[in-house]
């Protein structure tokens, strides 16, 4: 995906657009603008390349210290599937640990349960 340079960036803002969006991509974020219907990714200031953030909160601050005070974020989808697995996870674990904190709770030796389920 092409790039926009930060001086291109600052000239852009200049001329009041709008349509700044914050991506997640996995491990860091990237800010990507529309120009001239086409999508560009904002440069790192010391070269071509996709300047990354590391997390939403500093594309955040670097973007109110430019004056841009909207901007959409688009989060990464898998890192969704992967939150929502997270909460799944602890959870089941904390239910598991009521369950075994519960005074009615009835130990089986695992030798019994072996024993049971030979066949």
């Amino acid at each position: 995906m092409p790039t926009l340079s930060h001086d291109a960036f600052l000239d852009w803002i200049a001329a009041e657009k709008s349509g700044v969006f914050a991506i997640s991509e996995a491990e860091f974020w990237r800010i990507e603008v529309i120009v001239d219907d086409e999508i560009r990714l904002l440069a790192d200031t010391t070269s071509t390349a996709a300047r990354a953030f590391a997390t939403l909160s500093d594309v955040s601050d670097f973007l109110l210290a430019l004056g841009i005070n909207e901007f959409s974020v688009i989060p990464n989808p898998s890192a969704l599937r992967a939150a929502d697995y997270d909460n799944w996870v602890l959870q089941a674990i904390q239910e598991a640990v009521r369950e075994a904190d519960a005074p009615d709770t009835k130990w089986v030796a695992n030798d019994e349960v072996e024993e049971a389920t030979k066949t």
